[in-house]
């Protein structure tokens, strides 16, 4: 493998490999990846297969991708370590640093009422059926995630105030509705009504994720939301986790702040 890579070439198998991949190909097929994720593997091999006049076999697709993942393993461990040499591996650098015209502030510069405009909201359209194939145990590391284990640490963090009518919708805590809006609008949000949904988000281990973003539209902070729609738990987190990093003077928008201000 070694010589393999001084040549420009990754095997496919850590010891004695019969197949290589090039580089530079690799390194192409990493910049289209995010924008067709389902079709890298054959978008190489079997354009490949065709000018060499080899027969296609489901095999070459398996060694190809084993390639690919040495490959964005390389990459994601020098851009690691290219972060520690500049000290930037703790989550709030890039937090604090992502959005230029968010952290650059100038010497002397008059203090803004807020500081930062920040907005979070849930989205369901990425979901994962609990039984749906065979799922990567692999921990994905990044300083854009909150962990499930932080998230669930806010589960218990509202009191049980049992269940309260509001209109014809009933809510739970720890959903985002639970307290006494001020105003009609919780009653008719229907991001807000999780009791005839509750079922329907026990077939999901993963249900959406949970964003936060600033006003220029950089990421600052992202959860799983895992068998449950938008419960409380999840703003929570989010807003303590932005907090701690970023200070206080934050302004946020959130599409049922009306019952979270009350949360």
């Amino acid at each position: 493998n070694e010589t393999l890579a001084r040549a420009g070439f990754l095997g496919t198998s850590p010891v004695n490999p019969q197949c290589a991949a090039f580089v530079r190909s690799l390194d192409d097929i990493h910049g289209v990846h995010p924008f067709c994720t389902r079709i890298y593997r054959r978008f190489l091999t079997s354009p490949l297969c065709v000018y060499f006049k080899y027969p296609s076999d489901p095999y070459l697709i398996a060694q190809f991708s084993r390639a690919f993942d040495v490959y964005v393993l390389i990459l994601r461990e020098v851009d690691r370590r290219i972060a520690k040499s500049m000290d930037r591996l703790k989550g709030e650098w890039r937090m604090k640093n992502s959005c230029p015209c968010c952290g650059y502030e100038c010497e002397d510069e008059p203090g803004l009422m807020f500081r930062r405009l920040l907005t979070m909201d849930g989205n369901n359209s990425a979901k994962r059926f609990a039984n749906a194939g065979v799922s990567d145990q692999r921990q994905f590391e990044s300083d854009y995630f909150l962990s499930d284990e932080v998230v669930d640490s806010f589960s218990d963090a509202l009191p049980d105030r049992g269940k309260k009518k509001t209109g014809s919708a009933a809510y739970d805590d720890p959903d985002p509705t639970a307290g006494d809006p001020e105003s009609d609008c919780t009653d008719r949000w229907k991001n807000a009504n999780s009791e005839r949904t509750r079922a329907m988000w026990k077939a999901f281990d993963e249900s959406g994720i949970f964003a936060c973003v600033c006003r220029h539209g950089f990421i600052v902070g992202i959860a799983n939301m895992r068998r449950s729609g938008e419960l409380a738990k999840y703003p929570l987190a989010m807003t303590q986790w932005v907090t701690e990093s970023l200070g206080d003077r934050l302004c946020w928008g959130y599409d049922i702040g009306c019952a979270f201000s009350g949360t």
